[in-house]
């Protein structure tokens, strides 16, 4: 990080290049974060690195890059700041701990009743909001270009994955129906007709449905009125075109929508004001519910359609075909980003939910930086961090041994300084009773880490892997898995078929795609037996592909 005149908003990269001397110099403005850089950040890519220092923002990029570390046996020095604290962690291959084998303290959460029905505080409607825009624009978009891609086999796995909760899987079937359907009709009339139905249903639909099911006079079982206490009354908003906040609110959710649809976004504010108002909403009709009335509630929340909805849907999704050639713009949540419309719906919906419960509203600064749980930097911090950081990029390239390393967690506003020996790495050992599997297993190799991984050079045949790990590690395998997709189970019928094919010419069986040219290898999770019926855990499958 630079702290200088010049250094405020913009990503600086040719300015940081330039300024190294003493490196390999190639500098990139792309995010290192899944399959959609992965053609850039490729195996070549990390095979050719000597070692990796972080500067992320979230964990989960943290996670993503320790996982391509540890695949490709890769130094990391991972460093992080939170105001006055700061912390730096050395990852060193088959010698310390990855970053993913310790978990900080999980945060305070706020609890889902408040959070989904009875908010008190703002810090409650933004995070509504912030999960709001999580399910219908991230997660939504995903869904749907996974079906469009394999209808049955994502329907399928939707139903599996939500079979006790009808009422989640009701809204992940509308999503998806959502999707593909405006996908086929994408305009920006539709964009705007979207955002002024989803208005309705977050600003009045949502809130009459709750009203209906607890009246201002209800009361409880004890005789106490419901609506006391945290439990603000809500009230129902009607839209207002002239309302600056809910044209802020049709103007981001729109333009979000535009994009995902691969439309350009839409500038002319008065053009969305005409349409919204040619926009027909259906009358609100209240339905019998299931609510939950606090956390302590067990209830499944449901309605009481639910059933022939789920039904309904499954069956319509299932009878199209759809042109998987037609692609949606899949994105993740951006903070910084000030063009993208993101913080500006959260902005709008936030405090359009604290208006629905007469709570004050916040600025759309604050809102950000709850949002993105923004705490500023502080230059003296980072400077800290850097140094420690830089010292044991040092002793790294002076080839000092692991024991010479250090850990740092530090907080200038105490002051404290805690320097720590990197931890070994977990080892995986047999057990006589595994809480999950509810039976022994055998770890094999023994004391194998995460860090070790059983390399196999292609092209081999599924049944030329399995006699492999048959003659060397005398196991039987079971269930071959390859991310999400699972290539082989033995349990299942008609698996025979798959053992005279190569696992890419199985992934491109099962997603019609080809795997991709820019990976050399596979990486592969497999579930094994030894010859005495004991479950064993191996390490991860390295399969070189040799295209």
């Amino acid at each position: 990080f630079f702290f200088n005149d010049t250094a405020t908003t913009e990503i600086y990269t040719e300015q940081i290049v330039g300024s190294v001397r003493c490196v390999q110099e190639t500098g990139y403005q792309r995010r290192v974060h899944g399959e959609e850089t992965e053609e850039l950040f490729n195996d070549f890519f990390w095979e050719n690195l000597d070692f990796v220092v972080n500067a992320v923002d979230n964990i989960k990029a943290r996670h993503y890059v320790d996982s391509r570390c540890v695949f490709y046996g890769k130094p990391l020095f991972e460093s992080g700041t939170l105001g006055t604290k700061c912390n730096s962690q050395i990852i060193l291959p088959h010698e310390t701990q990855s970053y993913g084998e310790s978990q900080d303290p999980p945060e305070d959460s706020i609890p889902l009743c408040t959070l989904k029905n009875f908010p008190y505080q703002i810090e409650h409607t933004i995070q509504w909001a912030r999960d709001f825009f999580e399910g219908i624009f991230v997660e939504g978009p995903k869904d749907c270009q996974a079906y469009l891609t394999n209808p049955v086999g994502q329907l399928d796995t939707i139903k599996n994955e939500l079979q006790d909760k009808q009422a989640s899987l009701r809204g992940r079937l509308e999503s998806i129906k959502r999707y593909a359907t405006y996908l086929n009709e994408a305009s920006h009339e539709n964009c705007i007709k979207l955002a002024r139905l989803l208005f309705q249903d977050i600003c009045h639909d949502m809130i009459a449905q709750l009203l209906h099911s607890f009246p201002l006079d209800y009361k409880t079982e004890s005789g106490v009125p419901f609506w006391s206490g945290p439990k603000r009354p809500p009230q129902v908003i009607t839209f207002d075109p002239e309302d600056e906040t809910h044209l802020s609110f049709i103007e981001s959710a729109a333009n979000i929508f535009a994009y995902i649809f691969n439309l350009p976004y839409i500038k002319d504010i008065n053009y969305i004001k005409q349409q919204t108002q040619k926009v027909k909403v259906k009358e609100f009709k209240p339905k019998q519910a299931v609510i939950k009335e606090n956390d302590q509630d067990t209830r499944e929340e449901k309605t009481e359609d639910d059933d022939v909805v789920v039904n309904d849907l499954t069956n319509y999704l299932k009878s199209q075909n759809p042109d998987s050639s037609k692609k949606l713009n899949v994105f993740e949540f951006e903070k910084d980003d000030d063009s993208n419309y993101h913080i500006d719906f959260i902005s709008a919906c936030a405090n359009l939910r604290a208006r629905n419960y007469k709570i004050p509203e916040a600025p759309r600064h604050k809102i950000k930086m709850i949002a993105g749980k923004i705490i500023p930097a502080i230059a003296t911090t980072t400077a800290m961090v850097v140094g420690a950081v830089g010292i044991e990029i040092v002793k790294r390239v002076l080839g000092k041994p692991a024991g010479q390393f250090r850990n740092l967690f530090s907080n200038l506003a105490l002051p404290l300084w805690l320097f720590s020996e990197p931890l070994p790495p977990n080892r995986q050992k047999d057990k006589d009773y595994d809480e999950v599997l509810m039976g022994p297993i055998k770890a094999i190799p023994p004391n194998f880490t995460v860090w070790d991984r059983i390399t196999l050079e292609g092209p081999q045949t599924l049944k030329q892997i399995f006699d492999h790990f048959g003659e060397k590690y005398q196991v039987s395998i079971s269930i071959v898995s390859l991310g999400k997709l699972v290539i082989f189970n033995k349990y299942q019928k008609g698996m025979e078929a798959r053992l005279v094919k190569r696992p890419d010419e199985i992934v491109f069986d099962m997603t019609g795609e080809k795997y991709p040219a820019h990976k050399k290898f596979i990486e592969m999770e497999i579930s094994a037996e030894t010859a005495d019926g004991v479950d064993c855990v191996l390490p991860s499958l390295k399969y070189v592909i040799n295209h």
